[in-house]
């Protein structure tokens, strides 16, 4: 027995907070270096955006560690956070009914002497009253940000900071003409050609 425990390596660090992410999220986007989930269905979770752990480690993979208390939540409860994008002024956040900025960097909101418990970003909403029913619509362009919003428009967003403008009028009928029951909103996907 004591051979084999010569050979176990007990210095090479691990992931420590090593858990499979939330099954229940139907949206997923990358901001710096973090993966985040969201577009959760439950009543409780869906403002909710949870993300990964940073760790660095040698076995195991960092994006696999999760913990349960890396959530953050969008201030509007009446809304839900559908879907997500990296900006080069922060993560847009959109909901339902509004959008979010999410600015700052995502830090693990674990609570042990090596990593105190600090929050350093909130998400901010931006009072534009425009969200969407399509998350996967959401889309980055050399031009700034699309998507259909919630009344079956396009929207672009130019990273300024100021209102988005509605593009695509000329296919206004043709939008319109979107079925709009729930299924038919979720599945309506974007692809950008240059």
């Amino acid at each position: 027995s004591i051979a084999l425990l010569s050979n176990l390596d007990i210095l090479t660090p691990e992931t420590a907070y090593s858990s499979v992410p939330p099954t229940n999220a139907y949206f997923m986007f990358k901001w710096r270096q973090r993966l985040c989930l969201l577009d959760f269905r439950g009543a409780t979770t869906r403002q909710q955006i949870q993300f990964n752990t940073n760790e660095n480690c040698y076995y195991g993979i960092p994006w696999e560690s999760w913990f349960e208390s890396n959530i953050l939540t969008i201030p509007n409860k009446s809304d839900s956070a559908r879907s997500g994008v990296e900006t080069p002024i922060g993560a847009l956040i959109l909901g339902e009914r509004d959008s979010y900025l999410i600015r700052g960097s995502l830090t693990d909101i674990i609570d042990s002497p090596n990593n105190p418990l600090a929050l350093t970003v909130s998400a901010q909403p931006m009072n534009w009253a425009i969200g969407t029913r399509s998350p996967l619509t959401l889309k980055s362009t050399p031009y700034g940000t699309v998507w259909l919003d919630q009344n079956k428009r396009i929207q672009l967003w130019d990273h300024q900071g100021g209102f988005p403008l509605e593009i695509g009028l000329p296919i206004r009928t043709s939008l319109n003409a979107i079925l709009d029951t729930s299924a038919i909103r979720e599945i309506a996907e974007a692809a950008w050609f240059q």
